[in-house]
């Protein structure tokens, strides 16, 4: 799929063409423009992907991503209330 090379951020080297354009539409979503961007959990066949985001402002958050119908949805984060939740913070 990639390599990974961290030094002042994480950046990858694309083996899959395919990953790669996932990637580079993943960069441009306003919701996480500009964050650090890392692959985590994927279904067997390869279509939702859960990742995680983060910068120096947003420690972290996780998102599901289809990569059928090219869909983010925001699962949970540090700074937000898990979806749903009604929790106070």
């Amino acid at each position: 799929m990639a390599t990974f090379y961290t030094d002042d951020r994480t950046r990858p080297y694309w083996r899959d063409k395919k990953y790669a354009d996932d990637y580079k539409w993943l960069e441009k979503q306003k919701a996480i423009r500009g964050k650090e961007i890392s692959l985590g959990s994927m279904t067997k066949d390869e279509q939702l992907l859960l990742i995680a985001t983060g910068s120096d402002a947003e420690p972290g958050e996780r998102w599901l991503f289809d990569r059928r119908s090219r869909k983010l949805t925001f699962q949970y984060g540090s700074t937000r209330r898990c979806r749903g939740s009604t929790s106070p913070r």
